[in-house]
């Protein structure tokens, strides 16, 4: 038995110094810091936000005056003959030059592009914020599984060394005629378990830590633990209805889309345009030299200014189907934002009470850690006046250790709610994540 127990020892040993030691733990900021830079989603989003704000460039570009200018220089050789059926032969070179100045007086799809450009623009805003505040939600909820895997590893160790020491006083115990051997293999296959349990924590550790690299970009690495006590607050920073109006109006997903149910709207003004005439202010000057046969070796210098009317007449249908295009699309972006503002809703009514719960379980989970420390004490005197069994201390133990793993994981969800609540809001910010930070122990230097 002592042989078995060796062992699992040598294991646990040798599998701790494969694992790199890091000096100074992670801390939430800084992970966040990194995150911004290196997030591809956020790189991502930022790059379509980029984009996004071209569309009013281009929108306003429709109104605004076009010039365009040409040039040209031929060399030219032509048989030309007379009525009287004299022929020549003429060789010259001919050039053309102008320029061209174009602004249109009444263009209403121009009108309607430009105030679509400043829609799916500001669209583009919105999104990129909703972006960005998803970042602190996913980066937290990354740190939090390592700090969870991290709580994990340390329990099953606490449990390791704990029934390791159980083990050599049954031993004990037994070799002087006190135990039982039925007492050493119970303690023996908790051993076992729990070791399992130890090998099953390192690699979800091991992953998660991963994980958060990947998204800050950093080499794994220990985080910072929850600093003691994590109380939760005492009453919700607000009510229900205050988060729903809140949402209701910050939202940016929500204001994004209701900026594209604008922008899509535009479209069927657009769409609807191409039944209406436009008006441009057009003005050229133009000089020539031979530019054709019947100007050889003459030079012209043109300048014209005024107005042009086209008026639209029939084009196939095209103008119809267009509209009735832009007007399902139209439909698609009111029946997406109604369907984003249910989830919206949802959302924040299911946070808001996650909150509320988990701050409850918080102080539940507290008060059966202290009882199960207690529990493992009494058990501990019971057995040694004969009223309880080795059994009954191994499994007090367990139930401190899963007390003890619950209260942890109450902890990391009543802060996770918190954040996410605001985010369903829309008014998750840095100094949110900064507050949060403020719960784990203060990173210190090596």
């Amino acid at each position: 038995m002592k042989r078995a127990s060796h062992r699992l020892i040598a294991c646990a040993l040798a599998l701790a110094a494969g694992l790199p030691a890091h000096a100074a733990p992670l801390g939430l900021l800084q992970a966040y810091e990194a995150a911004r830079q290196h997030d591809p989603q956020l790189r991502a989003a930022q790059a379509e936000r980029d984009a996004s704000r071209e569309q009013a460039v281009l929108g306003r570009a429709q109104l605004l005056p076009t010039i365009s200018a040409a040039y040209g220089n031929s060399l030219n050789h032509t048989d030309v003959t007379d009525a009287a059926g004299a022929s020549s032969v003429r060789q010259y070179r001919s050039t053309s030059a102008s320029v061209q100045l174009r602004q249109p007086l009444y263009h209403p799809e121009g009108q309607a592009a430009w105030r679509q450009g400043q829609a799916l623009s500001a669209a583009g805003e919105a999104q990129f914020v909703a972006r960005q505040q998803d970042l602190v939600v996913r980066l937290f909820e990354s740190y939090a599984a390592v700090l969870y895997a991290q709580e994990q590893v340390g329990l099953a160790q606490s449990q390791l060394d704990t029934l390791s020491q159980q083990q050599q006083v049954n031993q004990r115990l037994l070799s002087g005629g006190e135990g039982t051997r039925t007492e050493v293999l119970e303690t023996v296959a908790k051993q076992q378990l729990a070791q399992a349990q130890w090998i099953e924590a390192r690699d979800t550790l091991a992953h998660q830590r991963r994980q958060l690299s990947a998204l800050t970009g950093l080499p794994p690495a220990e985080v910072s633990p929850l600093a003691e006590p994590v109380a939760p607050a005492n009453a919700p920073e607000r009510t229900l209805d205050q988060w729903l109006a809140i949402a209701q109006t910050d939202n940016p997903v929500l204001q994004s889309l209701r900026l594209q149910l604008q922008a899509s709207g535009e479209d069927v003004r657009r769409a609807d345009s191409g039944h209406r005439p436009r008006l441009d202010l057009v003005a050229s000057s133009g000089h020539s030299s031979s530019d054709t046969v019947s100007t050889y070796r003459q030079t012209q210098q043109a300048n014209t200014l005024g107005l042009q009317l086209n008026i639209p007449i029939y084009a196939g249908g095209a103008v119809s189907a267009v509209s009735r295009q832009a007007l399902a699309r139209q439909e698609r972006a009111q029946a997406e934002l109604d369907a984003r503002t249910a989830e919206v809703v949802v959302e924040v009514e299911r946070q808001h009470r996650l909150q509320l719960s988990s701050a409850q379980r918080m102080r539940a989970l507290e008060q059966a850690v202290a009882s199960s420390s207690l529990l493992v004490e009494a058990t501990q005197k019971s057995v040694a006046g004969g009223v309880r069994t080795n059994l009954d201390v191994l499994n007090a133990r367990d139930q401190l250790v899963q007390a003890r793993r619950d209260l942890t994981q109450a902890r990391l969800a009543h802060l996770l709610a918190g954040l996410r609540l605001r985010l369903a809001a829309g008014v998750l910010g840095e100094d949110d994540l900064r507050a949060t930070a403020g719960r784990f122990a203060a990173v210190t230097a090596p």
